[in-house]
C-alpha cells in the first residue's frame, strides 16, 4: 500500500479515531467480512500494517491505495448476515437477518 487511512475505536468516547499513513507498507495481515448495514452492503476490514522498519499499524481499514494485493474471499452459505445496533456500546454486530 502506498496509503491508508485506519481508524480504532475508543471505547471511553465512543468514537473513532483515524490513523494516517502515508508512504509505503506492507500488508502484513487483514481479515474482514462483508455483510448488510441499513440494507446496503458494508465490507467490515481489519489490517495490520508494517514499514520498512517493521513498525506496526493496524485498525480498521477505511481506504487505502494498494501497490499489489492478493485476497481470498469465501462465501457462507445459510442466512445473510446483518449488522445489528447494540445498545450498550453504539456499534453494529453481525447477526442472522
Amino acid at each position: 500500500m502506498t496509503q491508508a487511512d485506519l481508524t480504532f475505536y475508543d471505547q471511553s468516547s465512543l468514537e473513532y479515531k483515524k490513523i494516517i499513513i502515508q508512504g509505503p507498507v506492507e500488508i502484513a495481515s487483514r481479515f474482514g467480512n462483508i455483510s448488510r448495514k441499513d440494507d446496503k452492503p458494508l465490507v467490515h476490514v481489519h489490517a495490520i500494517l508494517t514499514d520498512w522498519r517493521g513498525n506496526l499499524k493496524g485498525g480498521h481499514l477505511m481506504k487505502g491505495q494498494i501497490f499489489a494485493a492478493e485476497l481470498l474471499i469465501q462465501e457462507l452459505a445459510g442466512q445473510p448476515m446483518v449488522r445489528k445496533r447494540d445498545l450498550i456500546t453504539g456499534l453494529y454486530f453481525w447477526g442472522e437477518s
